[in-house]
């Protein structure tokens, strides 16, 4: 199966009303930008000078962060009111890779409130569709 396959079973995945597929999409997406930044940017010498990689070992969280960095702006004007009005794409692109992790490893992360975000909590949340939709 190839990655655009992938990328629109997962989209499915979300627009279905069942939570547990919601949650399986949302942790799919948050791990696009470390798939693609490590098809994209390999250990040449400039993304070694960038830190993307040391000593040929890749650089997960500062590739996943380059990535979103430059391909901010394919996301259909959604970041533009984002990153002039609430954050920067710095620490966007950081509290993304900090949420992944989270997520990921932990299964479980914190919005702004401390509420718990869970595949439970995940329903409640008032940005849901927008982060979601700007992360597919």
């Amino acid at each position: 199966m190839e990655l655009l396959d992938l990328i629109k079973k997962y989209e499915k995945k979300y627009q279905s009303k069942n939570i547990d597929d919601k949650y399986s999409a949302l942790i799919f997406a948050l791990q696009l930008p470390a798939i693609c930044g490590r098809l994209e940017f390999e250990p040449t010498n400039e993304n070694i000078k960038l830190g993307l990689y040391k000593n040929n070992s890749p650089n997960d969280k500062k590739i996943f962060k380059h990535w979103i960095k430059t391909k901010h702006s394919y996301t259909n004007g959604i970041t533009e009111d984002i990153f002039t009005e609430i954050i920067n794409i710095e620490d966007f692109s950081d509290k993304l890779y900090q949420l992944r992790c989270s997520l990921i490893h932990e299964g479980i992360s914190f919005d702004i409130k401390n509420k718990i975000i869970s595949k439970h909590y995940l329903e409640s949340l008032s940005v849901k569709d927008k982060v979601v939709s700007l992360v597919l």
